[in-house]
C-alpha cells in the first residue's frame, strides 16, 4: 500500500487554507455590506417619517422623544436661490443632528431645504417661475437629506417633496 507523501499532505493543506481565508473574507465583507443596508434602511425609514409629517402640518417636525433619543433643536439659515431659478427667491435650510429611536444607532444629520419651485418660462422671456403672477403662488419644493459617517465616509439618503402652498 502507498500513502500520501508529506508533500502531497503540504499541498493539499495549502489549497484548503486559501478556499478557508476566501470563504472568510466573503463572509466578513457580507457582514459590513449587512450593516450598511441596516444603517440606509433606517435613514430611509427616518426621512420618510420626517417628510411624511412635513408634509400633513407644513412646519418642520419636532425632533422630541417621537423621532430622537434625547431632544434636538434645528439650526435654520435662509439664502437667496441661484438665479434664475427664481431670480428673488430664497432657500430656507435646517440642519439637526438626530439618533433615532429605531434601527442603526448612528447620529444622524438631517437637512430640510424648502424653496420655491421654478422652472423655464411658459410664454418666452426670462421669467423663470411656473406660474404667472395672475395664479395661485408658486408650489414649494421640500428636500430631505439623511447623512451619516461609517468608517470614515460619509453616506445620504435624499427624500424630495412639491407641495402646493396654501
Amino acid at each position: 500500500m502507498r500513502g500520501f507523501t508529506l508533500i502531497e499532505i503540504l499541498v493539499a493543506l495549502t489549497i484548503v487554507s486559501v478556499g478557508v481565508l476566501a470563504l472568510g473574507s466573503f463572509s466578513i465583507s457580507s457582514l459590513g455590506s449587512g450593516q450598511t443596508s441596516r444603517e440606509r434602511l433606517t435613514a430611509v425609514h427616518f426621512a420618510e417619517q420626517f417628510i411624511e409629517e412635513w408634509q400633513q402640518t407644513d412646519t418642520l417636525p419636532t425632533l422630541d422623544a417621537s423621532y430622537c433619543k434625547t431632544a434636538v433643536s434645528w439650526t435654520v439659515s435662509t439664502a437667496n436661490t441661484a438665479s434664475p431659478c427664481p431670480v428673488s427667491g430664497t432657500a430656507t435650510t435646517s440642519v439637526a443632528t438626530c439618533t433615532p429611536l429605531f434601527g442603526s444607532q448612528l447620529s444622524y444629520v438631517i437637512s430640510a431645504t424648502e424653496s420655491q419651485v421654478c422652472g423655464p418660462p411658459t410664454g418666452g422671456g426670462n421669467t423663470f417661475n411656473f406660474y404667472s403672477a395672475a395664479t395661485p403662488p408658486n408650489p414649494k419644493t421640500k428636500l430631505v437629506n439623511v447623512s451619516w459617517t461609517r468608517k470614515g465616509k460619509t453616506r445620504s439618503v435624499f427624500l424630495t417633496h412639491l407641495s402646493k402652498v396654501p
